[in-house]
C-alpha cells in the first residue's frame, strides 16, 4: 500500500467517524428537540421524514457533484456542514414550527451529510 492510500484511508475512516458521531448525538436529543420546539408525533415524523429523504436525493447526487468538485472537496465540506449544522438544532428557539418549515429544515441538514 503506497502512503497515499493509507492516508485516504485514514481520511474516509475520520469522515465517516465523524459523520457517526454527529448523527449519533444528534439522534440522541430528538426527544428534547422535540420537547423544546412543541413538535406532536406527526410533525416530528415529517421532519424525520425529511431527512430520510434528502438522504436519498443525496446518494442520487453525490456522484455527480463527487465528479464536479473532486472526492476530497466534497469529504470535507460536507463534514464541516454536518457538524456545524447538527449543533444548530439544538439551539434552535422554543416556538412551533410549521410542518413545512421543519420538513424543509431536516432535508437540508439531510442534504447536507452526502457532501
Amino acid at each position: 500500500m503506497t502512503g497515499e492510500l493509507v492516508r485516504a484511508r485514514r481520511a474516509v475512516s475520520v469522515v465517516f467517524a465523524a459523520c457517526g458521531a454527529a448523527f449519533g448525538t444528534w439522534l440522541a436529543r430528538v426527544p428534547a428537540v422535540q420537547d423544546r420546539l412543541g413538535l406532536t408525533t406527526g410533525q416530528l415524523a415529517a421532519g424525520l421524514f425529511g431527512l430520510a429523504a434528502g438522504s436519498v436525493v443525496a446518494l442520487l447526487l453525490a456522484g455527480a457533484v463527487i465528479t464536479r468538485i473532486g472526492s476530497r472537496a466534497a469529504a470535507v465540506v460536507g463534514a464541516v456542514v454536518l457538524c456545524g449544522g447538527l449543533p444548530l438544532v439544538a439551539v434552535a428557539p422554543g416556538r412551533r414550527p410549521s410542518s413545512r418549515r421543519w420538513w424543509c429544515s431536516a432535508s437540508a441538514t439531510a442534504r447536507s451529510t452526502w457532501r
